[in-house]
């Protein structure tokens, strides 16, 4: 009985789906970016403040109306224009942050002991606040471009598949060992691989062209792929 519920729950861990994670990895990302951003602008940059990620925001917005512009169907800039439009209408638009700069900068007037707390509070730490609406604006455009590249990595991992399966039936024709581990073993890092380079990409906290991260991330997507083709060894 034990043996069956063990079973059945190693069954329901393995059939988590795969949306969820990836949800799961962008949830994460936002979050590490914003705190690291934070602990740039405490112990790294603090004379900057805000304009840092002001300033990424800046170059970011360069890359993609330089070199994201055309795409198969949808521009890539196009549409990350449309996701910050939506965002800042709707979230935080630069009179809602003066607003709120302004709210928090009368906590001098201010006569309710609670609410001038919470002013100060926010006066005090105004910067990061603002930091981290950059922040979350430079990692929409990020998700935009990552979104727009799974077709690459898509292609990618299809060419190594046919690599692997080329590299596998000249193994098994010319009598070559077979190792299971080496399948496993490749095949529990592909979604860790994808998964890190997302993370990575999203959480950085300075500009990098997205061609200097998504291009070497989708080589090693290929080159895992064709490695646990090459591998697997049962017969198709």
């Amino acid at each position: 009985m034990a043996k069956d519920q063990k079973t059945t729950h190693d069954k329901t861990v393995k059939k988590t789906p795969l949306l969820f994670k990836v949800i799961l990895v962008v949830i994460f990302s936002i979050i590490m970016s914003i705190i690291m951003e934070w602990v740039g602008m405490t112990f790294f940059w603090k004379d900057e403040g805000s304009k840092h990620a002001y300033n990424m925001m800046i170059n970011e917005y360069e890359y993609l109306n330089k070199d994201f512009q055309r795409g198969l169907i949808i521009s890539p800039a196009h549409s990350a224009d449309q996701v910050i439009a939506y965002w800042q209408e709707n979230v935080a638009s630069p009179s809602d942050i003066g607003r709120f700069q302004a709210w928090a900068a009368s906590y001098v007037q201010e006569t309710n002991t609670v609410q001038k707390y919470m002013k100060a509070f926010a006066h005090n730490f105004m910067e990061y606040f603002i930091a981290a609406v950059y922040i979350i604006q430079i990692f929409l455009m990020r998700l935009v471009i990552l979104v727009f590249s799974i077709p690459m990595f898509v292609l990618f991992a299809f060419v190594g598949i046919v690599d692997g399966l080329t590299q596998r039936d000249v193994r098994k024709w010319s009598g070559g060992r077979e190792s299971g581990l080496i399948y496993h073993t490749t095949k529990a890092f592909i979604f860790p691989s994808f998964a890190i380079a997302w993370i990575a990409y999203l959480s950085m906290p300075f500009s990098v062209h997205p061609n200097f991260i998504i291009i070497p991330c989708a080589v090693l997507t290929a080159s895992l792929m064709s490695t646990a083709s090459s591998s697997f060894k049962k017969y198709l």
